[in-house]
This record gives C-alpha cells, sequence and structure tokens, in this order.
C-alpha cells in the first residue's frame, strides 16, 4: 500500500478525504485491524490507541473486508452524487434513482423508489449480486446474506458452463480428428 508522510500522519492514499486526520485514523484502524492484537504485537499509529477503545468490540465483530467497506464508506472518495449514498441520486420527479455505474461512462438502471434509503438498498443488492463480497456497499455487508449466496451460485454457474464448453470444444477436436483420420485413409 503506498503509503504518505504528511505532517507526520502515516496514511494510505488520502485523496478520499477531507482532512488528513481523516485519513490517518482511517490508516490506524485498518493498521489495528490488520497488525495490532496479534501476540503482543505493536504497530505504529498516527494517533494514541486509546482514541480508538471504543471500536474495539466493532472491529473484533466484524471481517477485514467489512471494516474496509466501513471505512470506505466514510471517505468523501465514495462516490454520493445528490444523495448522502452510493448509487442514488435524485431525480427531477422528486423520487430517488439507483443506478451502478460501469466502465465506459455506462449504468445500470435499476429503478426509482420514493425512499432515498430503498434506493440504496436496491443499489446494494444489484451490486452484491454483480461483484460479490468485494462490492462497496451503503449498508453492511451481512445484510446482504440471500444476495451473497446467488453471487456464489452465479460463479459456480459460470463455472459449470466454462467447464462444459471446454469439455465439448474438446469432443468436437476430437471428432473433427477423426474425420480428419477418416479422410486421409
Amino acid at each position: 500500500m503506498n503509503q504518505t508522510r504528511n505532517n507526520g500522519y502515516r496514511y494510505p492514499n488520502h485523496r478520499g478525504y477531507e482532512k488528513e486526520e481523516h485519513a490517518a485514523e482511517a490508516y490506524d484502524v485498518a493498521a489495528i485491524k490488520c497488525k495490532g492484537g496479534k501476540a503482543g504485537r505493536k504497530v505504529k499509529l498516527n494517533f494514541p490507541a486509546a482514541k480508538y477503545a471504543e471500536l474495539s468490540t466493532f472491529m473484533e465483530s466484524v471481517s477485514l473486508e467489512e471494516l474496509v467497506m466501513a471505512i470506505r464508506r466514510q471517505s468523501q472518495g465514495f462516490a454520493r452524487g445528490s444523495s448522502g449514498f452510493r448509487g442514488v441520486t435524485h431525480h427531477p420527479n422528486g423520487r430517488w434513482e439507483a443506478r451502478i455505474g460501469m466502465p465506459g461512462s455506462k449504468h445500470i438502471y435499476l429503478g426509482l423508489y420514493n425512499e432515498e434509503s430503498a434506493a440504496a438498498r436496491a443499489y446494494d443488492r444489484a451490486l452484491v449480486r454483480l461483484r460479490g463480497p468485494g462490492a462497496a456497499t451503503n449498508y453492511a455487508l451481512a445484510n446482504y446474506k440471500a444476495e451473497l449466496q446467488a453471487f456464489e451460485m452465479d460463479k459456480s454457474t459460470e463455472k459449470l458452463h466454462a467447464s462444459n464448453t471446454a469439455y465439448k470444444t474438446l469432443k468436437d477436436k476430437e471428432k473433427a480428428g477423426q474425420l480428419v483420420k477418416v479422410v486421409e485413409k
């Protein structure tokens, strides 16, 4: 991870934070989760460890991936548009639009919702189905167990399809080889 030192703080790429101190705090929380508390290991922090005492129970109860997503949700770099949620914008008709941005300036439209939070949950559900446990959701990933299962099922189906396609291709090549042998005789 690319670390920067400014004003005495150590943190990874702080561009997503309004203040350097916030980036430094995010670094500290991630460092404590990754390196702290393991067999008495000490980890260099920007602020005293006591500052994070209230978070210790939360950090112990979540996986590293969930903690990273929680930290990302707090950053300013977490795209929000006109809404407080990622993937949600206020539509001119007064409702909330949910959509997933895709590479190449394309979007997957998910619909219009009366409630901003409903649009955020629709975004989260669709994104988890699309990207699995790596999805940057608005709410905790633990809220989307069914979608994670569906992602895993889709992934398994894709592997099975790829395996069947490879098998069929191999059989087709074998048949073609047999045809070549027949033509050669």
